[in-house]
């Protein structure tokens, strides 16, 4: 988000995933829980949730508590941190990579192509539907509104993947569909932030949903 609205666009992306990822976690183990509740108990979910989400949700408050209190970091160990983030989206993909089959079945295909289809076009709708929602209670200005968007028609997350060891989940269906909607991003995110970013599209279409 950075490369798209610098500074500004990349603090709310930043504190998009922070509400995001805490939330994303919690729901994906409570629809395991319920989806195989017969296999799954409410202890071992308690368990599952706790081992793999804890983690993530105690950085996000960590990170949060630091910069409210403007504790200052090492040098060193700030430069390994953003530089051991760097690496961990790019590997997840890399991982995803490997899992990918090139001999999916054709109507395997079709699938992560419509998939990718859902998230990376129509994708925008549920981000205007957002930006309605959040206007009756909230101010939104044009940065934030342009993040949500945006936000809204990323590729499909890599977190999913994650959920593939805890159901019966067709890892090949879900590599290629990560891996589609990634690449295929690469096209409508430019064109996204293009029509975003005009002023037929803020002018005509955004006024309709955002107050």
């Amino acid at each position: 988000m950075f490369y798209f609205f610098g500074d500004g666009g990349f603090t709310r992306a930043v504190f998009f995933s922070m509400f995001f990822w805490p939330v994303f976690l919690i729901l994906g183990f409570l629809m395991i829980y319920l989806e195989n509740r017969e296999n799954f108990s409410l202890r071992e979910f308690l368990k599952a949730l706790v081992a793999n989400a804890l983690i993530p949700i105690a950085s996000a408050l960590l990170g949060l508590i630091f910069n409210i209190y403007k504790v200052n970091i090492h040098p060193v160990l700030k430069d390994f941190i953003f530089t051991f983030s760097s690496f961990t989206i790019p590997m997840i993909l890399f991982t995803i990579g490997l899992n990918l089959n090139f001999k999916l079945p054709v109507n395997k295909i079709k699938i992560a192509l419509f998939s990718s289809s859902i998230r990376l076009i129509f994708g925008i709708f549920l981000g205007l539907i957002a930006s309605f929602i959040i206007s009756l209670f909230f101010r939104i200005d044009d940065l934030s509104l342009k993040v949500i968007l945006l936000e809204t028609v990323m590729p499909s997350a890599t977190m999913a993947a994650f959920f593939a060891d805890f159901i019966d989940m067709d890892k090949e269906l879900l590599a290629a569909i990560l891996t589609i909607s990634t690449l295929l991003s690469l096209i409508t995110l430019p064109l996204w932030f293009y029509l975003v970013e005009t002023n037929w599209f803020l002018i005509n279409v955004i006024p309709i949903f955002v107050r």
